[in-house]
């Protein structure tokens, strides 16, 4: 792959909302990952291509949308606070309940 070749043509062949590894980005153009990479830096110093790393510790591999396309970072939600059931209970639970509620009636605690 020639370094003069445009960052717009690398967008033109990614498909939108699909991720590339630069691996695959040479490949559609013929070519390894190092031959890719001054117009993948090109096309990400433009912002039409942007990179967003997955995985943890030493599992981290980047890979590259066309801007706009990449998934939204997911927020984590605090947890739960434990809520009460309220209604009936039926089968296995039911039998569960009885036994604890026995049980505790048992040792006094009701």
């Amino acid at each position: 792959m020639n370094a003069d070749l445009p960052a717009g043509s690398l967008v033109e062949r990614m498909t939108r909302g699909k991720s590339y590894t630069t691996t695959e980005l040479g490949k559609l153009f013929g070519t390894n990952a190092k031959g890719v990479t001054p117009t993948l830096t090109a096309a990400m110093k433009t912002k039409q291509i942007v990179g967003v790393k997955l995985g943890e510790g030493y599992k981290v591999s980047t890979r590259y949308y066309v801007a706009g396309t990449e998934p939204k970072p997911v927020e984590e939600k605090a947890p739960q606070v434990h809520r009460w059931q309220v209604g009936e209970l039926t089968g296995y639970d039911r039998g569960n309940r009885e036994f604890q509620e026995l049980a505790r009636i048992g040792r006094g605690a009701r």
